[in-house]
């Protein structure tokens, strides 16, 4: 099967190379202030710095401005390379939303220029549907894509060695003039040589932020390189198999889950589309069995406990902790192993003054040994239970599960709970999706989403605005996050989920139309690949760009969009519905 390509636009060229290449490596410190002061549940320092967002999404809004302006230039001269079909209609309706999103936003700032650690602002929304059509223009042909695939290999190499130096101690951001090429020099004084990963120590993040990240980009990379191994020369299949498995280590040794079950998704729809194949993905998946013990051995199998504890999750976790606390004018009332208790006290007066009732008001505070704050009740002695000055300020102060809690007593508030900085908020019930005791599970993801549901109905038509899902989110569901998330006073800044996160910042509609725009491609691509039929070259281009896209799908029930990796698959999804259109034409032609 051959096709004829039309000539190659440099410039485009150029451009998408610059997106897929350049743009996943640019890491530079970025300072700027929150101004979250009025917010009771924040109380985290409000001057911060970035590294991996910033910067990106500055970079991506020039190449944006640049394909925009070809595009233009190509409409009016009405001259594009490749045909224009309705389905694109669908994106533009979406850009609307976005922009009507922005206006309507909880904070027009947000998102306009973007904010805390995302900076993925209506423009690089935009930018995303930009990036998609420019590159079905100028990308989908089999010589670009071919330029392409080559730049994206070299981009692999040094992502695979610089994710072994990261995996071996030796990250590259914390050598003297990586700092210094990515520090401003206003902050060199406070910056250099304290830069250290928060991250676990040894693991692979590349310069994608986080090892999620870094994870589901690994995972669209791969069957891209697959392209290389299949339709390459016999020095390129070395090439491509030893980087092959170089990226296969990299993503075990992000310890994410994420990205394998990305791969898996995609064997499994290998295997259904292309039946005769899998006598040759036998031994394949045998070869990546074998080098991801291996990897993850250097770690001590730390990987193969990840995935232990996740199978030990879908067991329902028994509530034997805190399940539930409020305040009211008459005290702290608490849950704890299935027994409810309501405790007070009275201001000033020390722990003699403490007084507990059980939750048929029966007074239990002679059970209450003052010196120890303990409880002697069964099932509520690990609950300690004193009062102590804090701030000039004496609070009532609980110790459940290690974790400290401080109340005070307000005569026209009732009960504060103290959040720390001279900030105090009520504890209440706070609206969510029951999900039976599975909260718990994928890292605490389930308890998000569960009190993420529930805003739907406030944000369905024109959502919160890009970048504001912090904002919106139940931030005072203190109890929720610690017993999921660790702490009360961690701050839930995304729902882990990139179509929830599309419903609550931008609507459901586009939500709807984004998924309708890529069922399209994905409904024609398994139409298409799924014929029995022998490939050649453009029809593996094809399939490889659509497994790419199918991992960051994937990916996106348990991660967010976000400028370090979708890039990546809005390219991808404008080259292969480009590379499916001239294949469906080629087809045609040979079968008449």
């Amino acid at each position: 099967m051959q096709t004829k390509d039309t000539k190659i636009n440099t410039g485009g060229l150029f451009l998408l190379l610059l997106t897929l290449t350049v743009l996943p490596f640019i890491v530079h410190i970025y300072s700027y202030h929150l101004d979250m002061e009025e917010y009771s549940w924040f109380i985290l320092d409000e001057d911060r710095t970035d590294f991996f967002s910033y910067y990106k999404s500055l970079f991506f809004s020039v190449l944006v401005l640049c394909m925009a302006g070809d595009l233009l230039r190509g409409a009016v001269n009405s001259h594009f390379s490749e045909k224009v079909t309705p389905i694109w209609l669908l994106l533009i309706i979406n850009g609307g939303f976005y922009l009507l999103s922005a206006v309507c936003s909880v904070n027009l700032e947000n998102s306009l220029f973007g904010s805390y650690g995302r900076f993925e602002s209506v423009f690089v929304l935009l930018g995303y549907e930009i990036l998609c059509f420019y590159a079905y223009q100028h990308g989908s042909g089999q010589r670009v894509f071919q330029l392409l695939l080559y730049g994206l290999t070299a981009a692999g190499i040094l992502m695979g060695f610089s994710g072994i130096l990261q995996i071996s101690g030796m990250d590259p951001l914390t050598w003297e003039w990586v700092q210094r090429l990515i520090t401003p020099n206003e902050l060199e004084s406070s910056v250099l040589g304290n830069i250290t990963s928060n991250l676990e120590q040894n693991t692979v993040y590349l310069t994608l932020a986080n090892p999620n990240y870094a994870s589901i980009y690994l995972s669209m990379l791969m069957p891209l390189i697959f392209i290389q191994w299949k339709t390459g020369s016999k020095r390129m299949k070395v090439i491509s198999t030893c980087l092959l498995a170089l990226l296969f280590v990299n993503l075990i040794l992000t310890f994410s889950r994420v990205g394998l079950l990305a791969l898996g998704s995609i064997c499994i729809l290998s295997l259904i589309l292309r039946r005769k194949s899998w006598k040759k993905l036998i031994p394949a998946v045998l070869a990546c069995a074998l080098l991801f013990l291996a990897a993850d051995s250097l770690s001590g199998f730390r990987f193969a406990r990840r995935l232990e504890l996740t199978l030990q999750s879908f067991t329902k976790e028994s509530s034997q902790g805190l399940s539930h606390m409020t305040t009211s004018r008459h005290g702290v009332t608490l849950t704890y192993g299935g027994k409810t208790i309501t405790i007070s006290y009275e201001y000033g007066m020390g722990d003699e003054s403490i007084r507990i009732l059980d939750e048929e008001s029966r007074d239990l505070t002679d059970h209450y040994i003052a010196f120890a704050g303990v409880l002697d009740v069964e099932g509520l002695e690990n609950l300690l239970i004193f009062t102590q000055e804090i701030d000039d300020e004496d609070m009532l102060t609980l110790t459940i599960d290690e974790t400290v809690w401080n109340f005070t007593s307000d005569p026209d508030l009732g009960y504060l709970f103290y959040t720390g900085d001279g900030k105090y908020d009520t504890l209440e019930e706070i609206p969510k999706v029951d999900l039976k005791g599975t909260e718990h599970m994928a890292s605490g993801r389930l308890y998000i989403w569960s009190r993420t549901l529930p805003l739907l109905k406030d944000y369905w038509l024109t959502g919160s605005g890009e970048d504001t899902f912090h904002l919106v989110y139940p931030q005072n569901d203190y109890v929720g996050k610690s017993i999921y998330a660790g702490t009360p006073l961690d701050v839930i800044e995304k729902p882990h989920n990139t179509y929830l996160l599309t419903a609550i910042q931008n609507g459901i509609i586009p939500l709807i139309l984004f998924l309708i725009f890529y069922g399209v491609y994905f409904v024609e691509s398994v139409r298409l690949y799924g014929r029995n039929y022998e490939f050649e070259a453009m029809d593996w281009m094809g399939f490889g760009v659509f497994l790419s896209t199918v991992c960051f799908m994937v990916g996106g029930i348990f991660n967010d969009s976000n400028i370090n990796i979708s890039p990546l698959f809005w390219s991808m999804l404008g080259i292969g519905i480009g590379l499916n259109r001239k294949i469906f034409q080629i087809q045609q032609i040979t079968a008449e």
